[in-house]
């Protein structure tokens, strides 16, 4: 086992008392509304952890494409191995960060409301690192809300930044509060009650735009009219003060908004 590997396995050691002993199991269409609210706004794969085990139990096709790697052999150690040197202390900060959030931050029914988000850099299929973002969120718990396993998003995001704004971003799933750019544990103690710049509905329109659904697509999508869709595309640009869209995608996804 690599040094990357046992110090991500120490993070979990420290949170054994949230994390179940009982293995996963996440049918079909709970993986797929999950990863509905997983954003993808590049060439993205998915994986499930179990943490009983510590290991990835699933991994998309997709990551063929991605990363190069067969989805049958994809495993924790090479995940890690992935991981840019330089970024490894990032990586782990943003892992207990996280850890923290879900596990002492907030009531603990509340875990399946968020998902996690930040960026750091990961070798592609062309053995390059490229900027990735990551996203998690828990697949299984027990009746404790103890997590069982996690599912993961990783979207390379190259193409719309290669600046790490080295934060994470807690995002709420339903309508609860969700926490952007915090760097540790003073910010979110420090969070400002009302810090929110577009509607969960607006936010909602604008990753699925990002990730090239056209208004019509949309509209059938959230069931909403077409005049709808563009009314949110009109408030977008009003609130943040852009002038196009593409604009409002890449300042989202720099500062972990989205």
């Amino acid at each position: 086992m690599s040094e990357k590997t046992r110090d991500i396995f120490k993070i979990f050691d420290g949170a054994s008392h949230a994390l179940s002993r009982k293995g996963s199991n996440v049918d079909q269409t709970k993986f797929s509304d999950l990863l509905s609210n997983l954003y993808s706004p590049g060439p993205s794969f998915q994986y499930i952890f179990d943490f009983s085990i510590r290991e990835i139990i699933f991994t998309s096709k997709s990551i063929k494409g991605v990363l190069g790697e067969n989805p049958n052999k994809f495993t924790a150690e090479a995940f890690m191995s992935r991981i840019h040197p330089n970024d490894i202390d990032h990586f782990l900060h943003c892992q207990e960060l996280g850890f923290y959030f879900l596990f002492t931050f907030i009531n603990k029914n509340e875990l399946p409301n968020y998902k996690v988000s930040y960026q750091y850099r990961y070798k592609d299929f062309d053995g390059t690192y490229k900027l990735f973002l990551h996203q998690a969120i828990a697949s299984s718990w027990d009746d404790d809300f103890k997590m069982t396993s996690s599912i993961a998003n990783h979207s390379n995001i190259s193409h719309i930044t290669n600046v790490n704004n080295n934060r994470v971003s807690f995002i709420n799933i339903s309508d609860g509060k969700s926490y952007y750019g915090i760097s540790n544990i003073e910010d979110l103690n420090n969070y400002p009650e009302n810090k929110k710049i577009i509607s969960v509905k607006e936010l909602e329109v604008l990753n699925l735009i990002a990730e090239g659904f056209k208004s019509k697509e949309i509209a059938h999508y959230l069931n909403i009219s077409i005049n709808t869709v563009t009314t949110h595309r009109r408030n977008i640009l009003q609130k943040t003060n852009f002038s196009t869209i593409p604009q409002a995608i890449t300042f989202f996804v720099r500062e972990g908004l989205i």
